[in-house]
């Protein structure tokens, strides 16, 4: 996995967090409907140059229910202080991969 330079300052998920910093990552999935997820899936896909981050593969032309965000550290970590379902530098974007590449 290559690395990865985060846009810095506000997006929708870090203000997400600050008004809501012990939410679930459910719960910031469900907000405005789903649209702030989506935002925040295609800045973190921008960053990474398009590509997932596991197989490197590009995924502009994927549908959007074929790419999803997961977390470096476990997002359901209690320990500590930091909220790491909803820490922007702890996301990034993958295809589904595998054998679910040619699902619906």
């Amino acid at each position: 996995m290559k690395k990865i330079n985060k846009t810095q300052g506000a997006n929708q998920l870090t203000r997400f967090s600050d008004n809501n910093p012990n939410a679930s990552w459910q719960d910031f999935r469900d907000h405005n409907a789903g649209n702030d997820y989506k935002t925040t899936r295609k800045l973190a896909l921008s960053d990474q140059g398009g590509i997932c981050a596991y197989c490197e593969s590009k995924l502009g032309h994927l549908p959007e229910h074929k790419q999803r965000i997961e977390h470096y550290h476990s997002k359901s970590d209690s320990t500590g202080t930091t909220n790491w379902a909803l820490d922007w530098q702890n996301i990034f974007v993958v295809c589904i991969g595998g054998s679910d590449t040619d699902k619906g």
